[in-house]
């Protein structure tokens, strides 16, 4: 479950979509999430992890200061009135670390490297068919 917490629709945008602001994040550990709050800057509460595939995602956020874990409601509850109140510059600092691990530019990166992959191997004649079955489109 993913929630915002302050969120404000600031103003629309050209194609009148509204822009949203949020001042922290508290959600599940996936990758994906933590990655687009890391850019945005947004503090994190991480309150769950998949065992296996997410867990490593609770240390990261955690030792490099960008968020706090945590499963307990009344624990979550306390951070945020603190945050937000005589502890605001804890949320201030935890927003500057995130956006010092946030790298906006890496889906450039792993296309980059995907097309650097293919030039290297040559065309896709000599993949396995099992691979390219897939892309197969009859006429």
């Amino acid at each position: 479950m993913l929630l915002l917490f302050f969120l404000k629709i600031l103003r629309k945008n050209r194609d009148n979509m509204p822009i949203l602001s949020a001042s922290l994040l508290l959600c599940q550990a996936g990758p994906g999430t933590i990655a687009e709050a890391l850019i945005r800057g947004l503090p994190i509460i991480l309150n769950d992890f998949i065992p296996g595939q997410e867990v490593g995602n609770v240390p990261y956020v955690v030792d490099n200061g960008a968020g706090v874990f945590s499963k307990s409601s009344k624990q979550t509850a306390s951070l945020v009135a603190r945050w937000f109140g005589p502890e605001s510059e804890e949320l201030r600092r935890m927003s500057q670390n995130a956006l010092k691990l946030a790298q906006p530019d890496a889906i450039f990166d792993i296309v980059k490297d995907i097309n650097e992959l293919a030039k290297q191997l040559g065309p896709l004649s000599h993949i396995s068919y099992s691979l390219t079955s897939s892309f197969y489109q009859p006429m």
